[in-house]
């Protein structure tokens, strides 16, 4: 049970992550930062900050692994090689989509 609910868990921040990176793809073609676009930016700095201190891999997978859950999100997914791929391509989405804000509402 401990594993299924570590996975909605997972799956729910994941969702929650990609739904500030699609707000600051949204403020970047709107060209304006909103109160909401902020807590966007804020959220993705902490994790970004969090990924880095864990060795650019998900910053919860050693709690999920105590609790018996031994596959990363991804890996739910897909092969573990294209797994190992998506917190790097997520990070790179992310910080084109930052820059892209900057250059359209500096």
């Amino acid at each position: 049970m401990a594993v299924v609910a570590s996975r909605v868990a997972h799956g729910l921040i994941a969702l929650g992550l990609l739904g500030c990176i699609g707000l600051v793809y949204l403020a970047a073609w709107r060209g304006q930062v909103e109160p909401p676009t902020r807590l966007a930016l804020a959220a993705l700095g902490v994790e970004a900050a969090l990924v880095w201190r864990s060795g650019w891999d998900c910053p919860l997978q050693p709690l999920f692994r105590s609790l018996g859950d031994d596959r990363t999100l991804f890996e739910l997914f897909m092969p573990a090689p294209a797994a190992r791929l998506a917190v790097p391509l997520l990070g790179g989405i992310t910080a084109i989509g930052i820059v892209l804000l900057g250059l359209r509402t500096l």
